[in-house]
């Protein structure tokens, strides 16, 4: 399962299991992913990479400690809290790997997922990253019933997704905390046809970090550490 909306962080448990809306995600505007922080080897070329490709906004940078925060592009705002924190460390030290599309085998980050507001930016981004993007950066696309969603690579071989969820009422839910997904091809016809903003101008007002995806190295245990230690709530699909 590629995808898991953080806009949906808490199930309803009413006794009436007949209706649908017993079934749904209820969103908790108190729960969220605030940001990402990222270990890389070169800042500057991530910087670059994050700004010409995801379209960030540069924030505050610090030569101090070698880390740079970046926010969505909402032009003429101050104050915008960051949505990545990238940090540059030694990559033979922290075994950061500069081979982009190279599969991960040990524990830790599969990838971050970038969540906008609107299906039509994710149209636009697609546009961008056919005419911009190098090949070992793509990794690939997928309809997930629930989203569509393009993955790529950064240059330290982090995982990115960007994806736009469809309307809740568009899900369909099989049973109580169960959910029908699937990973389909991607309709890019009918994508790039869709409303479009035009030429890719960053990532927009409202974006957010949508969930981040773990590699683990025993499911059950990080399964009850999560639900026992977090609070979180499993949702099976």
């Amino acid at each position: 399962m590629e995808h898991n909306s953080n806009n949906s962080n808490n199930s309803n448990n009413s006794n009436n299991s007949n209706k649908n809306e017993d079934n749904r995600f209820i969103a908790s505007p108190s729960l969220r992913i605030d940001h990402v922080h990222l270990k890389v080897s070169n800042l500057q070329n991530s910087i670059d990479f994050y700004q010409s490709i995801l379209g960030f906004r540069m924030g505050e940078k610090s030569l101090e400690n070698n880390t740079s925060y970046l926010s969505s592009y909402e032009p003429g705002q101050d104050g915008v809290s960051s949505l990545l924190v990238l940090s540059q460390i030694d990559s033979i030290e922290s075994g950061v790997t500069s081979n982009p599309g190279k599969i991960k085998r040990e524990a830790g980050l599969y990838h971050f997922a970038i969540l906008l507001p609107e299906r039509k930016f994710l149209g636009s981004f697609l546009q961008h990253i056919r005419e911009n993007l190098r090949p070992q950066y793509y990794k690939g696309m997928a309809d997930h019933a629930v989203s569509e969603s393009l993955y790529l690579y950064d240059p330290d071989n982090n995982g990115i997704e960007v994806y736009h969820d469809r309307h809740p009422s568009e899900w369909i839910w099989t049973g109580p905390n169960k959910i029908h997904m699937v990973t389909e091809p991607l309709d890019v016809k009918n994508l790039l046809k869709s409303e479009s903003y035009g030429t890719w101008k960053g990532l927009p007002k409202k974006t957010s970090i949508g969930h981040v995806h773990l590699h683990v190295s025993n499911l059950p245990k990080a399964k009850k550490f999560y639900q026992d230690m977090i609070g979180l709530y499993h949702i099976a699909s």
